[in-house]
């Protein structure tokens, strides 16, 4: 998770594609909707990889929660479920189950309302 972080704080730009992604991944120009792509790639891999550790016993129910409430803040951003659209097929049937319930959930866009975040430029919600 920390190499998942750190592409956002090495990258003088990434910061700014990142909340651009968020806010719209289909009105992003292409070299940055590439860019945002395989980082979410990378994200939902991890995010993947740790459902089915927790499917098998391996990661703590209360880690698996953690990870849950992380998901839920960033997938609600309509980029990102703009993305997801493009790139489900390349999950397997159990995690693209997992993403779907928390879109259904819509529990609100709030992972960067702590950080003067109150709105992603561009997005409605």
């Amino acid at each position: 998770m920390g190499d998942l972080i750190r592409t956002v704080n090495d990258s003088d730009d990434f910061g700014r594609i990142y909340l651009d992604g968020l806010a719209s991944f289909e009105a992003m120009e292409p070299v940055s909707r590439i860019r945002f792509g395989a980082y979410l790639l990378r994200v939902f891999r991890y995010w993947e990889a740790m459902y089915f550790h927790f499917e098998d016993g391996t990661l703590r129910p209360s880690s698996w929660k953690a990870l849950q409430a992380q998901m839920a803040d960033i997938i609600a951003y309509a980029g990102l479920q703009e993305w997801w659209r493009t790139r489900m097929h390349w999950y397997t049937d159990e995690f693209r189950g997992v993403v779907e319930a928390v879109i259904e959930r819509d529990a609100g866009r709030t992972a960067y309302r702590h950080y003067g975040v109150r709105e992603v430029p561009g997005s409605s919600g």
